[in-house]
């Protein structure tokens, strides 16, 4: 990949997965599914974002913020 746009790395207790995406929508998809294989789990997991877009960062975090609590109580 010639210009990474955002780098995600997610960390549950079974393994650490990074993400290295050229739009934010990739990085947000890629993200969401590793986060739901972590369903019922995912207090135990930690999201680290660098994204070349401040504002975009900030968006991906909430959106995954927001779904890993919805993962918790399902």
């Amino acid at each position: 990949m010639e210009h990474v746009f955002c780098r995600i790395v997610i960390s549950a207790p079974e393994c650490t997965v990074k993400i290295e995406s050229d739009t934010e929508r990739k990085a947000g998809e890629a993200a969401e599914a590793i986060l739901r294989l972590s369903k019922g789990r995912t207090q135990a997991v930690t999201i680290e974002i660098q994204c070349l877009d401040g504002p975009a960062g900030d968006r991906i975090l909430s959106y995954l913020s927001n779904l890993a609590d919805e993962l918790e109580r399902a």
